[in-house]
């Protein structure tokens, strides 16, 4: 049976080398548009969700409410905000603490940004002090508008 026939009865296809490059370690200056066709959906999504979604969230949360003697209390989340991916604090004799997915790969690290939002509250409808959190690390998708050398590239566009 010929990989053809193996195909139309199966659905199945070989794995072929066609896109391979024979310069293995060099990047070209144009990137093959075929394999970088296969992330963007995935690309797109993750920007959407930074761009729009943390604001569709926080619209959409319903605050806590709950009583507590004769006060009542309420509590939401708003403002979400995800951070450009930045090194450990205590990282020290750098330059600068941005840093490129490339270098997390050399340091088995994840690409990733803290995800910061504020919560307000209120007694009795009173609104008090908001509070600033830190909700941890949120990864990142190469490629996308979040990352380090994005921001760098539309810096040096616009200048």
């Amino acid at each position: 049976m010929t990989a053809d026939e193996n195909e139309m009865n199966t659905g199945f296809r070989e794995p072929t080398l066609k896109h391979l490059t024979n310069l293995y370690g060099v990047p070209s200056k144009a990137q093959n548009e075929f394999l970088q066709s296969l992330g963007k959906p995935h690309v797109d999504s993750f920007d959407h969700l930074i761009e729009n979604g943390l604001d569709l969230i926080t619209q959409n949360l319903v605050p806590i409410e709950m009583t507590i003697g004769q006060d009542k209390l309420s509590v939401y989340v708003n403002d979400l905000r995800l951070m450009h991916p930045l090194m450990k604090d205590g990282s020290y004799a750098v330059k600068t603490h941005k840093i490129y997915p490339t270098e997390c790969r050399q340091r088995a690290a994840t690409y990733c940004g803290h995800l910061f939002g504020r919560i307000q509250w209120s007694i009795n409808g009173v609104m008090q002090i908001p509070i600033e959190k830190d909700f941890g690390e949120i990864p990142i998708m190469v490629k996308g508008h979040n990352t380090t050398s994005d921001v760098l590239q539309n810096r040096y566009k616009n200048t």
